[in-house]
C-alpha cells in the first residue's frame, strides 16, 4: 500500500461489521465494531470515521455557486459527474493508495482510470481559462456557496491524525523495520539507483521521472516489471502483513482511547454528507 488521500464520493462501507470490542475510553462503555479485516483493500478500524467525501463536496459547491456567477455576469456551467462511482482501483474509499501485486501488473505505480463517467467532461470545467474579474467573482461566490453548505471544521479530521500516528508508529515497529531490510535485499537487483530502505520510499524520483508518473497514461513494460517486483518482494518479505497487522493493532487502541470523540466526529460527517448529496440531487444536471 502506497499512504496518500485520493478522491473519494462517499463515507466507507469497507466491509461489515462483525467483531466486538469493549470502550475502555466510552463514558458509557459502549461496544466498538471493528471491519473484518482485508489487506488488498488496506481496511483500517478507523476508516469509518474518515470524511471520505471530498470529491462530492467539492461538486456540491460548484453547484451551488452558479447562480451567484450568473448574477456577476459569468456563466458557471458545472457539467455532470458521476460522484457516487468511488475511486479507481488503485484506492480505497479511506483514501488511501493500494498497491499489490494484481494492481503492479496491470498499473505500475500508475493511478488506475476513474470510475466516474463525467471525469473528463469536468477536468475541461476546471481548466477554462479565468480572467481576473471571474477570479474575483470565484471568491466571492464560493463564500456564498459555504454559507449555504458549510465546509466541515477541522474537527472532523481526527481520525485522519489518529490514522496517521498509528501509521507512523507501525512503520517503526521491530518486526516491519526487519520486513523492511528483507524487501530491499529482495530489490536491490531492480536497477533503481536511489533505492530506499524500505518501501514506503517508493516510487522514488528516479522512478517518477524515468516512467512519467506525473503524466497519465499506460504504465511501460519496464514501469510494470518493477511495480512488480517491488510488490513481490512486499509479499515474500512479509513486509506488507506485518506493517498492515501492526497498524491496524495500533488503530484499535487509539480508537478505543477516542470512541466518544469519533462517534461525535461519525454524527457530524454523516449530517454533512447528507447535505452534500441533497444539495446535488436539486442542482445537478441531469446525465448526459
Amino acid at each position: 500500500m502506497i499512504r496518500g488521500r485520493h478522491e473519494a464520493a462517499a463515507l466507507v462501507a469497507a466491509a461489515s461489521l462483525v467483531a466486538i470490542l469493549s470502550a475502555c475510553g466510552s463514558a458509557a462503555d459502549a461496544p466498538i465494531e471493528l471491519p473484518d479485516q482485508n489487506r488488498a483493500l488496506w481496511v483500517q478500524p478507523l476508516d469509518q470515521y474518515i470524511p471520505a467525501h471530498v470529491v462530492a463536496a467539492d461538486y456540491a459547491e460548484n453547484l451551488l455557486m452558479r447562480p451567484c456567477m450568473e448574477s456577476k455576469g459569468f456563466e458557471w456551467n458545472v457539467p455532470w459527474r458521476d460522484v457516487s462511482a468511488g475511486p479507481s482501483e488503485t484506492a480505497n474509499e479511506a483514501g488511501s493508495r493500494l498497491f499489490t501485486v494484481e494492481i503492479a501488473r496491470r498499473f505500475g505505480y500508475h493511478n488506475g482510470p476513474s470510475r466516474d463517467s463525467g471525469m473528463d467532461a469536468w477536468l475541461l470545467f476546471m481548466q477554462q481559462e479565468i480572467s481576473p474579474a471571474k477570479d474575483q467573482a470565484i471568491d466571492e461566490c464560493t463564500d456564498v456557496a459555504r454559507e449555504e453548505l458549510p465546509r466541515l471544521s477541522g474537527d472532523t479530521e481526527l481520525a485522519v491524525d489518529l490514522a496517521g500516528a498509528a501509521f507512523n508508529g507501525a512503520l517503526e515497529d521491530g518486526e516491519v523495520v526487519a520486513a523492511a531490510k528483507r524487501w530491499r535485499e529482495c530489490v536491490r537487483d531492480s536497477g533503481v539507483p536511489d533505492l530506499p530502505d524500505e518501501p514506503i520510499g517508493m516510487p522514488t524520483d528516479y522512478i517518477v521521472s524515468t516512467f512519467n508518473l506525473d503524466q497519465p497514461g499506460a504504465p511501460t513494460p519496464g514501469e510494470i516489471e518493477v511495480a512488480t517486483l517491488d510488490a513481490t518482494c512486499r509479499e515474500s518479505s512479509g513486509y506488507a502483513e506485518s506493517l498492515y497487522q501492526e497498524e491496524w493493532e495500533r488503530q484499535v487502541t487509539l480508537l478505543k482511547d477516542n470512541a466518544d470523540a469519533l462517534d461525535r466526529m461519525l454524527a457530524t460527517i454523516t449530517a454533512n454528507r447528507r447535505d452534500v448529496y441533497d444539495a446535488i440531487a436539486s442542482n445537478a444536471p441531469h446525465a448526459p
